[in-house]
């Protein structure tokens, strides 16, 4: 059973911004903005499918432009990683961190609109 948020009939990621918040069974994951059709006999919420998919589809490219971006940024950062860098090794470990929370970044954040980009090292 999951949390949800819900606004004026429609799911809100922040519960700060819920009119009421309800369990909702059987969903492994409800999605911001899809709204309520209708209550079931034990007042569970029932959510218009058709959100579910146009909210897949927006975070499908979320996420491909997140790859997008994150791999730029490995591409930018692939020369502190030779050997003949002229890095310290104290620079040269902040830099592999730095890559390493990049890589990992798309399985880290489960919703692609809060992502928290590592910071590049200076």
């Amino acid at each position: 059973m999951k949390a949800v948020g819900i606004r004026d009939g429609r799911v809100v990621d922040n519960f700060n911004d819920a009119d009421e918040v309800v369990q909702a069974e059987d969903l492994e994951e409800v999605y911001e903005g899809a709204s309520i059709v209708r209550r079931d006999a034990d007042s569970n919420p029932v959510f218009d499918i058709t959100d579910f998919v146009v909210f897949e589809e927006r975070r499908a490219a979320e996420w491909s432009k997140i790859r997008e971006t994150r791999n730029a940024y490995l591409l930018d950062s692939d020369w502190t990683q030779l050997a003949d860098v002229g890095l310290t090794e104290e620079k040269i470990k902040e830099w592999k961190a730095y890559r390493v929370l990049l890589r990992d970044l798309p399985d880290d954040s489960a919703n692609p609109l809060t992502v928290e980009w590592p910071t590049q090292p200076s």
